[in-house]
């Protein structure tokens, strides 16, 4: 499974939802539950990076500043998160900050991950898993 968190650095709901986010990250692991996040901010890495830096957040940022991705899954607030399954279908649609650390989280968490052990690999092919188009930056690469 994964889970896409759109976000930015100017949204407050966004900077109270990292710190659970980032401890989702470490707490479970990564060949279990990939988390990405899908930052919209127009000034890219030399905004992010230092944001990333000051929470201590070290999982994967997709730079979206002209929405490609966001377009894709229709994201309208922010900060939203999607969770996929391992065929990339989408699980779940949360708007607004979660706290990742909850109880029913956990167990949302657990149960994605108790589907996807076993399961076979999506196969190739038109319509299968998740596709997603090429945004500007694809990393916080300088």
């Amino acid at each position: 499974p994964i889970v896409l968190n759109f976000w930015a650095t100017w949204c407050g709901p966004c900077r109270a939802e990292m710190p659970s986010l980032g401890a989702l990250s470490h707490r479970v692991p990564s060949q279990d539950l990939g988390v990405v996040g899908v930052s919209r901010d127009y000034e890219g890495s030399q905004m992010v990076q230092p944001f990333m830096d000051s929470f201590g957040l070290t999982f994967p940022i997709l730079l979206d500043p002209e929405m490609r991705v966001n377009d894709q899954f229709e994201i309208r607030s922010l900060p939203t998160s999607i969770v996929l399954d391992r065929r990339g279908v989408i699980r779940h649609k949360f708007f607004g900050a979660m706290d990742w650390n909850t109880p029913k989280t956990h167990d949302l968490v657990r149960v994605l991950v108790e589907e996807s052990v076993g399961a076979p690999v999506p196969p190739a092919g038109k319509g299968a898993g998740l596709s997603l188009p090429a945004a500007t930056g694809s990393g916080l690469e300088g």
